[in-house]
């Protein structure tokens, strides 16, 4: 796993693009089959999970058109970057395209 509880991470991927980008905390392990508020996840789907705290972090069921925002949620760990103050090379472009200046104007 890559993250660790407690650590600030970086979401990276997943089916939610809205949120892809943010920084969230890590709180704890997901627990299998667990019901949060509107939502049930069932983490070893796609591997570890973690419970992560964000603001304004959209949840999309995959099941219904249900959509809504919260504040907690479940993440699976390949989805995260942790951001720890160790030297190393900056991947940002590994995970997010180089932004466009074509609509820059001065």
């Amino acid at each position: 796993m890559r993250c660790k509880v407690g650590d600030l991470a970086i979401i990276v991927g997943g089916a939610t693009p809205e949120n892809i980008g943010k920084i969230v905390e890590i709180v704890r392990p997901a627990i299998n089959g667990e019901r949060l508020p509107a939502m049930r996840f069932v983490s070893n789907a796609s591997g570890p999970a973690w419970i992560v705290r964000g603001r304004d972090l959209v949840w999309r069921s995959t099941t219904t058109s249900f959509v809504a925002t919260t504040d907690e949620r479940p993440y699976s760990d390949s989805l995260l970057r942790p951001i720890r103050p160790e030297p190393g090379a900056d991947e940002t472009l590994t995970w997010k395209d180089v932004p466009s200046t074509d609509k820059v104007t001065s």
